[in-house]
This record gives C-alpha cells, structure tokens and sequence, in this order.
C-alpha cells in the first residue's frame, strides 16, 4: 500500500515544470505533478502558437473554416496554421511525455494502493489511465488534419481528448478516500462541460454544413469551449489528493 505523504514533504512549487526539472531526484512521487506540468506546457502551446499567427498569418486566422461552423475563434485555430502549427507539434512532445508520465505514475500509485482500493476502482484507474495514454498519441495527429481540408477529422480528434481525459479525471474521483466541496462542485461543472462541449460542436458542424447558418448561439457554445480550458487549469487545484510514492534512487555496478 502507498505509504502517506509526510508532514515534511516535499517543497511548495509555483510552476510544476520547474519543479519536477530541479527536483529531478526527489524522494516523493506525486503523479499530479505530471499533469500540472503537462497544462503548463499545453498552456504556453497555445500562447505561442496565438503570438506566431497574429504576427505571421493572421489570415489564416481569419479563414479558418472552424470560425463559420462554430460563430466564434476557438483557442484551437492559433496553432492551425505555419509556422504555428510547427512550433505546436515541437511543444506537444513534452507535452505528451508529461502526460504519459503521469499516467505511468499514477498506474503505479494504484498497484500500491490496491489493498486499499475495490476491484472497480483499480480496475477503472488502470484502464482509464491506459486510455488516456492512447488519447495523447492519437491527439498528434490534430497537426496533420488540418480544418482547412479536413475540418471534421480535426474536430473529432479533439472531441477524444476531451472525453479520455475526463475519464481518467473522473477514475482519480472514483478512487478519492475523501472530497472536499469544491471538489464535488468542480467535478460535477467539468461533467457537463465535457458532456455537452462535444455535442454542440457536431450541432454546429452539421447544421452549418444542412443550411449555412449555425443553429446554437455561439456565445453558448464559446462558453462551454472557453470553459474546457478554464477546467483544464483548475483540474489539479481540484482533483482529490492522493497518497504519494516514495522513490529511493541510486547507482549500481554489476
């Protein structure tokens, strides 16, 4: 079983990635860790992948097909274009590895933990977290489909990240000893969001595509797709705490 975090734990952190890279050898495993550092990442993605479009191609902000199926400029279409999308594909490499590093850890906090854990809750933590591993893979290719020619395949390979991370989200609920209030509130907001964020973008698309026109008022759906991203960086304020892994690190000889 994971044994629980001591009181003399390690540091408080302000930015997971500068922690996990000067704390390389740390004596305490906290997989959540992984999944800051991996928005953090996916964060300055967009940030950069926006900066390089506004001063490079804003026209290809402007005529991106997404803008006319959706009403509004979803986060997504800065990086959709070059040298955005270039740069985007170099920094989802980290991304990704923080996520399966995450992934990893987390699977093996579950294999510590299974004393105290049901079948269900082991089984469903494994196998989400599995999932979720296949969702960052498949997510790479969201820079070869472009919407310029491919506007469905594109979509849909971001609707997957979004219903595979709210699984493994909801595995580390289902797992939790104990929730605080604004867990349960945070949770149950990040439900519907991932519900109902897909949805109204294949509403969107299928009726633009029946009649010209988009059927659901945009600034709906720009609420529940700005609000992904808002849950996105609330998630690890929010997901329940766990115990964490204690790791003895050294060299050997043969």
């Amino acid at each position: 079983m994971a044994e629980p975090a001591p009181q003399d734990g390690p540091p408080e952190y302000r930015i997971a990635v500068v922690h996990l890279l000067s704390n390389r050898l740390n004596t305490w495993v906290d997989p959540t860790l992984y999944l800051n550092a991996c928005g953090e990442i996916l964060a300055v993605l967009i940030a950069i992948g926006w900066l390089l479009s506004i001063t490079i191609s804003p026209d290809a902000i402007v005529s991106n097909p997404l803008n006319a199926r959706l009403g509004y400029y979803s986060l997504c279409v800065g990086f959709d274009a070059w040298p955005a999308n270039l740069v985007a594909l170099m920094l989802y490499v980290p991304t990704a590895y923080l996520g399966m590093r995450f992934v990893w850890t987390d699977t093996m906090r579950a294999d510590l933990d299974r004393d105290r854990l049901t079948p269900k809750q082991y089984w469903f933590t494994y196998w989400s977290n599995a999932l979720y591993a296949a969702s960052l893979a498949v997510f790479a290719l969201v820079f070869m489909e472009n919407p310029f020619s491919h506007p469905y395949a594109h979509t849909i390979i971001f609707v997957q990240l979004i219903w595979c991370r709210y699984i493994v989200v909801a595995a580390n609920f289902y797992e939790a000893p104990e929730l605080t209030t604004g867990s349960r509130v945070f949770f149950a907001v990040y439900t519907i969001i991932s519900v109902f964020t897909p949805l109204l973008f294949m509403v969107a698309f299928v009726s633009y595509d029946l009649t010209g026109a988009v059927l659901v008022p945009w600034p709906i759906t720009a609420s529940f797709d700005y609000g992904w991203f808002v849950c996105l960086a609330l998630t690890t304020k929010y997901l329940p705490a766990g115990p964490r892994i204690r790791a003895e690190w050294s060299l050997e000889t043969t």
